[in-house]
């Protein structure tokens, strides 16, 4: 991966989590930008994100950011001028931060149970 792919990753990362963290009702959870995949051409990037609530805050803001997508790419477009083209976005739900969620809950569990012992 090209450094200027690397930055653009990174920018849009910082952007895009600014962006969500303004536009998103808190009803959704906290959503957080895990990584940013572009093209090497620039015309796509993935976004990976994940939530950080549980199933129907999950699944609100699934379908949040499935209906907004265009809203989103279009704060991107506004926050980003400086590029001279912004990649379409796509979406993709991360649930490695459910998985490392829930296998912390498992290790407290774990923890308090010997505890008592």
């Amino acid at each position: 991966m090209s450094v200027r792919i690397e930055k653009v990753n990174s920018q849009m990362l910082q952007t895009l989590s600014i962006i969500l963290q303004r536009e998103m009702p808190s009803e959704c959870g906290l959503v957080n930008i895990n990584a940013v995949q572009t093209s090497s051409d620039i015309t796509m990037a993935k976004v990976y994100y994940g939530v950080l609530g549980d199933e129907t805050q999950t699944t609100m803001a699934q379908a949040w950011i499935e209906k907004h997508t265009k809203t989103v790419q279009h704060h991107l477009s506004q926050e980003l001028r400086h590029m001279r083209r912004v990649p379409q976005l796509r979406f993709i739900y991360d649930e490695g931060s459910q998985h490392s969620i829930r296998v912390t809950q498992i290790l407290d569990e774990l923890k308090r149970q010997e505890e008592e012992r």
